[in-house]
């Protein structure tokens, strides 16, 4: 049986969720694999996701870099850049450790830097995927750590093969020519169940991996519940009760699934969030994070592209019923429509499923 140490950025839940599609969709194609997944941020929910699936272990450990919010969902840059200042000493630790007891014939990281120096070091073959990576990250947000970003985009270079889904910074891939390739979105099946059925126009309100938004989605119960012209559907620890126009939903193990049985979502732009609403054509109005270049980016784009709306922050917080009627009265119907006729693919996950166990004459 294959061994393969699978690595996730200890960032949001993205990574996680999109290591699940790949995860699985190389199982259903060769079921003679075990993968260890590490992680620390996420190592409860990677547990809870893989928990039908015997070959897969997991190892709690964090894997070396992150970013901190603030209480508003702005990026901390203090804090975050204490993680930068010193990633050069920690990354070069990190290795050594892995290296230790390091018994696996491949790689896959969702981000990780680390993964493919170590890969390249243990003579084994190392996948990268990523919609943003850190090398990038810190360029946008700390362009006097030269040093870093450069040390980090070397070690992303080791990858045996890079994958990179759409909307990606272009500055990401131009560096990554030899080795990427351009794959669809790669998007998880969602549930299938039933939803409190309303006649109004049902709208899922949605916290995120990071929990930023958590205090602005409950201290905004009372602006939801006046917005009577729509349903609210709320993630159960973010709403204090039912009422006549709000129902609790199942949180972050679940909501995503919700997103295609609505009509339309408000929520941080995370690149899976923004992917499973174009996917879904279910319009999105989204959040922006301030000084945060990554979720900047994706807004950027759907925006750009006529696909979703933008709020800031403190729209969200000081002035949403105003934002969220302007949105839906205003900008609703033109998003509907280029959604419609948008044309994305969302089999990523098979592509690259294929690709890597082509690469390793697995198929």
């Amino acid at each position: 049986m294959l061994k393969c140490k699978v690595y996730l950025s200890d960032e949001g839940f993205g990574h996680l969720v999109r290591q699940e599609a790949i995860i699985k969709s190389m199982l259903r194609l060769n079921n003679k694999i075990h993968f260890t997944i590490q992680t620390k941020n996420k190592f409860k929910f990677a547990v809870e996701k893989f928990s039908n699936y015997k070959n897969i272990s997991y190892i709690e450990k964090f894997n070396n870099i992150e970013t901190v919010k603030n209480i508003d969902g702005s990026l901390n840059l203090q804090k975050t850049r204490y993680y930068f200042d010193n990633y050069l000493n920690n990354s070069e630790t990190f290795i050594l450790e892995e290296l230790k007891d390091f018994n696996y014939d491949f790689v896959i990281s969702d981000a990780v830097p680390e993964a493919h120096q170590i890969a390249k070091i243990a003579k084994v073959p190392s996948f990268l995927i990523f919609h943003f990576n850190w090398a990038w990250f810190c360029k946008k947000v700390f362009p006097d750590l030269n040093n870093v970003s450069s040390h980090m985009l070397k070690m992303y270079k080791h990858a045996s093969l890079t994958f990179l889904p759409p909307l990606e910074p272009l500055e990401t891939t131009v560096n990554f020519k030899d080795n990427g390739t351009n794959v669809p979105f790669i998007i998880n099946d969602f549930d299938n169940f039933d939803i409190v059925q309303t006649k109004k126009k049902k709208i899922l309100i949605m916290d995120n991996g990071t929990s930023t938004l958590s205090k602005i989605i409950i201290s905004n119960f009372d602006k939801f519940e006046s917005l009577n012209d729509y349903h609210f559907y709320i993630p159960k620890n973010l709403a204090k009760a039912d009422a006549s126009n709000i129902t609790r939903v199942e949180g972050v193990k679940r909501i995503h699934s919700h997103i295609p049985k609505m009509d339309a979502i408000v929520a941080r732009a995370g690149y899976n969030t923004l992917t499973e609403c174009i996917i879904s054509k279910v319009p999105a109005l989204f959040v922006n994070e301030t000084k945060n270049p990554e979720i900047a980016h994706n807004i950027s784009q759907v925006f750009s592209l006529g696909l979703g709306g933008k709020m800031t922050v403190k729209n969200y917080q000081d002035n949403f019923v105003n934002c969220f009627e302007s949105f839906m009265k205003t900008d609703y119907d033109n998003i509907k429509k280029n959604l419609n006729s948008a044309n994305f693919e969302k089999n990523g996950a098979e592509v690259i499923s294929k690709k890597i166990l082509n690469y390793l004459g697995k198929l």
